[in-house]
Parts: C-alpha cells; sequence; structure tokens
C-alpha cells in the first residue's frame, strides 16, 4: 500500500491520483482535522464575538481560510505512511501564487502539486477564486482541493470552531479547461468589435470596442461553470471525473448554505421543525407554531420560483414564504403570493419571522 500511496503522490497516473485523493488521503486528514487541531487551535470562546459587520466578517473568514489550509498541511503529513513519509516531503511553496503545496523527494524531484481553497457555507458571496492560467499548470501534477466549512459548537461547549463539512480535490488543467470555456463563451452583452480572450499573464475583458483587465470574477469558484456549456468542452474534460465533482461540490456549498441559514431562520421563528426537504428546485423547510406554518425554501432558480410557490401553498396555515437565493437575500410571501418584504441580509430575514 506504501508503495502504491508514493506512485499517486507522485501523479504518475491522473485519474487514479484524484480517486486517491478523493477516496483517501484527504477524508482522511479532514478527519483528524476535526477531530484535534480544529478544536483546540481554532477555537472561538463566547467571550469574543465574531464581528457582525461585513467587512470585517469577510476579514474573519480570509483568515480561516489561510489557517485551515496550514492546518490541511500538517494533517496530510501527520496521515501519509511511513514508507511514503521517508521518500516524500509535503513541502509549502513559498515562490508563487499557485500553487500552495508540493510534495517533493529528498533529491527534489516534484510530484503532486496541491492548490487549496476555503469555502464558507453561510458567506453570502463565496470569494474563492482560481484564476490560474493554464499555461501555469502542470498536466496530470496539479490539483485544486476545496473545503466547504462552518462554524460548529461542540456539545455543552463554550466555544465554537471551525469544521469541515466536505472536502474534494479537482483536476486542476481540467478545472481550468472548465473556466476558460464557460467565460469565452460568455462575453459581456455590451461587447462590439471586442472580443474576451488571455494575454500571457491575465484573462481581458471587453466592453465596446475597449480591452481591460479582467476584474477577477471569471475565476470565482462557485460560478466557474455552467452545465449547460458541457458540450463545449474538449472531449478529455467532458468524460473527465472533475465535471462531475465540480457539480458536486456546487451541490453541496448551495444545500449545506442554505440549510445552516433555514435553521438559524426556525430558530428564530422558535418552531417545531415538520419537512426537511434538501433535493430538487423545491428545497424546503417547513416550522410550526401554535398550528401556523413558515415555509423556508431555497430558490436556486428564478424559473422555479413560481412552481416552488405554489407548491409551499399547499401547506395549510402558512403565515409566511420565505425564498433565499444562493446569496441568502431573500423575499418573503403570503400564502396568496402578496409580498411581505425583501432585503439582502439573512439576519433581517430573521428580525422580520420575529413579529409573525
Amino acid at each position: 500500500m506504501s508503495e502504491v500511496e508514493v506512485e499517486r503522490l507522485m501523479g504518475s497516473d491522473r485519474v487514479r491520483t484524484l480517486g486517491f485523493l478523493n477516496d483517501d488521503l484527504l477524508p482522511r486528514a479532514v478527519r483528524r482535522m476535526n477531530r484535534d487541531a480544529l478544536p483546540a487551535r481554532l477555537a472561538v470562546f463566547d467571550s469574543d464575538p465574531l464581528p457582525s459587520n461585513q467587512r470585517n466578517l469577510t476579514d474573519v473568514r480570509t483568515r480561516v481560510g489561510n489557517l485551515l489550509e496550514w492546518e490541511l498541511g500538517i494533517a496530510i503529513s501527520a496521515e501519509l505512511a511511513p514508507f511514503t513519509a521517508e521518500r516524500l516531503r509535503l513541502a509549502y511553496v513559498v515562490s508563487n501564487r499557485f500553487p500552495d503545496f508540493e510534495f517533493r523527494t529528498s533529491e527534489g524531484l516534484r510530484g503532486v502539486r496541491i492548490e487549496v481553497k476555503a469555502v464558507d457555507l453561510v458567506a453570502e458571496e463565496k470569494a474563492a477564486n482560481f484564476d490560474t492560467l493554464i499555461k501555469d499548470i502542470r498536466t496530470g501534477q496539479d490539483y485544486v482541493v476545496v473545503m466547504v466549512w462552518r462554524f460548529h459548537r461542540p456539545e455543552r461547549a463554550a466555544f465554537r470552531h471551525p469544521f469541515v463539512e466536505n472536502v474534494i480535490a479537482l483536476d486542476a488543467e481540467h478545472l481550468a479547461k472548465m473556466r476558460d470555456t464557460y467565460w469565452l463563451n460568455t462575453p459581456p452583452k455590451s461587447a462590439e468589435d471586442a472580443r474576451q480572450g488571455f494575454d500571457l499573464r491575465y484573462p481581458v475583458n471587453c466592453s465596446g470596442n475597449a480591452f481591460n483587465k479582467e476584474e477577477g470574477n471569471a475565476g470565482k469558484l462557485m460560478r466557474l461553470f455552467d452545465p449547460a456549456f458541457a458540450s463545449l468542452l474538449p472531449s478529455e474534460v467532458r468524460g473527465c471525473a472533475t465535471l462531475g465533482h465540480y457539480s458536486r461540490l456546487r451541490e453541496l456549498v448551495l444545500q449545506g448554505g442554505f440549510r445552516v441559514i433555514a435553521q438559524r431562520i426556525g430558530v428564530a421563528y422558535r418552531g417545531l421543525l415538520e419537512t426537511e426537504t434538501l433535493t430538487g428546485t423545491a428545497a424546503h423547510y417547513v416550522y410550526c407554531r401554535s398550528g401556523q406554518r413558515l415555509v423556508v425554501m431555497a430558490d436556486a432558480e428564478k424559473p422555479a420560483r413560481k412552481a416552488a410557490l405554489a407548491a409551499a401553498v399547499g401547506y395549510r396555515n402558512v403565515c409566511a414564504i420565505l425564498v433565499l437565493n444562493e446569496k441568502f437575500q431573500w423575499t418573503a410571501y403570503r400564502d396568496d403570493g402578496v409580498r411581505l418584504g425583501e432585503a439582502r441580509k439573512p439576519e433581517e430575514a430573521e428580525e422580520l419571522i420575529r413579529y409573525l
């Protein structure tokens, strides 16, 4: 097994390496992090409240993301078999923007390289960005590892700590081709004779007949690709595991974030959970209090809103239907479809619910 581990981490077979990362090494490393490192070193006690304003909260998420990357490197090293550890080291890459880690032999030979991204389940805007150009990616050796995390409070504890709910590895070259295919085929409506493209350093955007450096949106991880463009991908990417892994990643993040926010709203409503559905376009929670029901539903696809609302009205004694989009901006309706209010922050929904 140890010789196989060395072979996988040297990147000799990208399909088997990706399977080894997703099915073996990364789950073991994350279990170690959640069990030992994160409660001990990243605890946030009740006497140290986190900021509530968006700018400072973004700084906290950035800090937590950096610490999770550090802890993942430590955990991976600890999970390597002794035979592997004698031949390979997980080293930090200090001279480049990409990647974060690389496996190296004592002779200096490079193996698998890893770029780590951390995504907070309840962030309105998932800031993780993958903008590395294909020319800077090594075929079959470079991987993007995404950790999906949230704050977790252990039972009877006076603190919370980051908890990694899921971890997924993606082939960096395939992911970059997905990103570029989608971006190049979705030009701005303002484009005239100009065209989007890439120079040797970064993507180039266009507006009318003018060009400018792309503002950093092309690589936003959670909107990097749309499955509707799969037919435009190169054949080796259409048949790769990363396409499916990316779809699963988006589903995990969106469903997980909706679950956490819906549960918070249920606490504010002080109702008992009657129904929990996290699949399909009508994902929703139903809370009941004194015979009145609050329906909280996801609205990831706007065309599905009317159908989802119609399904929700099927519940009796509905006092409000709260619809959350991917950024957790919300709109509240009565059961007859009359709009009660809307806002950008889920915390404002909690305030509205308290008065129902």
